[in-house]
C-alpha cells in the first residue's frame, strides 16, 4: 500500500522483492484519477525504463511534469474538488508530501500489516 507519503519506502520494498510488480492505481468509482496515476509514475520513475508500455510512459511523464508541485497540479482535478468540498484541503496538501512515512502496508491473508 503506497502513497507519496511513503514513496521511497515503497520503492525500496519493491526493489528488495526482486520480482516483477504490477501497480494498480485505484482510481475512484472505476474512473482513473490523476493522483493515483502520478503516484504510479513516481514509482515507475525509480526503475529503469525497460519495456515500458504506453500507460506506464504516460504516468512517468505526468509525474515528471508535476514533480515538485503535486498539490498545485491536483487542484484542478475532479477528485480534488470533491474532497475539498468536504473541507479536507489541508489533508490533501499533507498527502502530497514526499517520504514522510517509512513504513509500507502489505496485504497478507486478507489483512494489511505494516513493514518497517
Amino acid at each position: 500500500v503506497g502513497s507519496f507519503l511513503n514513496l521511497k519506502s515503497v520503492v525500496d520494498y519493491i526493489k528488495n522483492l526482486d520480482k516483477d510488480v504490477v501497480l494498480f492505481a485505484a482510481g475512484w468509482q472505476d474512473i482513473v484519477n490523476l493522483e493515483d496515476s502520478l503516484f504510479a509514475g513516481a514509482v515507475a520513475n525509480s526503475f529503469p525504463r525497460r519495456d515500458c508500455d504506453d500507460a506506464t510512459q504516460m504516468a512517468r511523464d505526468a509525474y515528471t511534469v508535476a514533480e515538485g508541485n503535486l498539490f498545485e497540479t491536483l487542484q484542478n482535478t475532479n477528485h480534488f474538488q470533491r474532497l475539498a468540498s468536504k473541507g479536507v484541503t489541508k489533508d490533501i496538501e499533507y498527502c502530497c508530501k514526499l517520504n514522510v512515512i517509512s513504513s509500507v502496508g502489505v496485504l497478507k491473508n486478507g489483512k494489511i500489516s505494516l513493514v518497517v
